[in-house]
């Protein structure tokens, strides 16, 4: 059960509060305030998906099959068409990170399919293409994740739902990072990407974005995206991703927090994950337990790259915020829209909070409002629970991961050599 934040403010309320109202909302700083209204589509039943992609009657009867390429290797391993990538000579590891995460790289082979066939099926299932649609699994911000059979492979497959004309209408709701100009290693301009940090006046090219990242991954610690299903007369735009039976790792608040044994093995797999972000170049920028997903043989796997960007050089050099406000570093939340801070000391601090999550059942800082809650985060100590005992390292760990000066924060080295020691 997600930690519900929601706060209802009077209109007398408003009018005393003026300069903090667009800042409070209506949020969950649990949850990503992309788009806080999850709108009516995003509990569509199957009907409204059949009507929305079939009202003429005149069913494009063409079906495309899925490539050969989606074999049945384990994930990480070079497939059908995929090609092998070698390290960089400027590898953003240094020589002892490489030491840790050496995962063979190769390039997800996504299939792209640009024709999208609907047909009534029974009253359980919706017939997209060689998928059968059966019931909701998930529910976003602007998405619903539907589970698919795949009548070609007999397998199971999340697939996601996005609403282009939602996406379009409420983009308004989203701000991603300012764009700055290249130049030199200074503290006012530091080194980035254009590319990356552009600010996307299309909001579905922040799909395409998504979908660009996830093409570059395949490691067995991060979800494969399998296929995307693009039809230009469709109003929606289909995402197809390799199925986790038991969902998300945890829903905050918890009365059920993990023991430590099983906290360290979560938190390797997610390093893991992290760890071969970082060396392709990509931060996640909303890591959380609920992004978190535990396939069959309880190892956990990265999910949703929807705020997620790519880098040049050694590191990110971010303005603004994005992903979950309980999860968000102090340097992130600066006043000051000229202050560039790192993307992959952002991710680490994120990946604490999720550590701290898994064995106390909760975040370290919470408010409703989020001012408030950036005060806090901003200026108050990390505080552990003394009702749940846990060891010295983790605790170490946890301290280190969550010191406030980026600077001094730990790396991803140091939580390594930790975690071996």
């Amino acid at each position: 059960m997600s930690i519900n934040c929601s706060i209802n403010l009077k209109e007398n309320d408003i009018n005393e509060n003026k300069n903090i109202v667009e800042n409070v909302a209506i949020v969950d700083c649990c949850q990503s305030p992309s788009y806080s209204a999850t709108n009516n589509f995003l509990n569509v039943s199957h009907p409204m998906v059949r009507q929305s992609s079939d009202t003429t009657q005149n069913r494009r009867g063409r079906k495309l099959s899925r490539s050969s390429a989606f074999d049945n290797g384990e994930p990480g391993t070079s497939t059908t068409g995929g090609t092998q990538r070698d390290r960089p000579a400027t590898s953003c590891l240094g020589q002892n990170e490489m030491r840790f995460c050496s995962p063979t790289q190769c390039t997800n082979v996504i299939q792209m399919t640009n024709v999208v066939d609907t047909q009534d099926g029974s009253s359980d299932y919706i017939q997209l293409n060689q998928y059968k649609l059966m019931e909701e699994i998930a529910q976003g911000s602007y998405s619903i994740v539907k589970l698919a059979y795949n009548e070609q492979d007999r397998n199971l497959y999340a697939l996601k739902v996005l609403d282009k004309l939602k996406l379009v209408k409420n983009f308004a709701c989203f701000r991603p990072p300012p764009l700055r100009k290249r130049g030199g290693s200074t503290q006012n301009n530091p080194p980035t990407s254009q590319q990356s940090l552009s600010v996307h006046r299309n909001p579905l090219q922040l799909v395409q974005r998504e979908i660009a990242i996830l093409k570059k991954l395949a490691h067995p610690n991060v979800v494969k995206l399998v296929e995307v299903l693009d039809d230009p007369q469709d109003n929606f735009l289909y995402m197809v991703f390799e199925y986790m039976e038991r969902r998300s790792l945890m829903e905050l608040p918890t009365q059920n927090p993990l023991n430590e044994q099983l906290a360290w093995k979560y938190f390797r797999d997610t390093l893991k994950g992290l760890e071969y972000l970082h060396y392709q170049k990509i931060v996640h920028r909303d890591l959380k337990p609920s992004n978190l997903l535990l396939s069959e043989s309880n190892s956990v796997k990265i999910a949703d790259f929807g705020v997620s960007c790519e880098f040049e050089g050694i590191d990110a050099f971010l303005t603004g915020t994005a992903g979950t406000p309980a999860f968000m570093a102090p340097e992130a939340l600066s006043e000051n829209s000229n202050q560039f801070y790192s993307g992959r000391a952002q991710d680490i601090w994120s990946l604490g909070i999720t550590l701290y999550a898994l064995v106390f059942g909760n975040v370290p800082w919470y408010d409703p409002y989020v001012i408030a809650l950036y005060k806090k985060i901003k200026n108050d100590p990390v505080t552990l629970p003394e009702n749940i005992p846990i060891s010295d390292p983790l605790k170490g760990l946890i301290l280190g991961m969550l010191c406030k000066d980026p600077g001094l924060r730990y790396d991803i080295m140091q939580a390594n050599i930790l975690f071996f020691n």
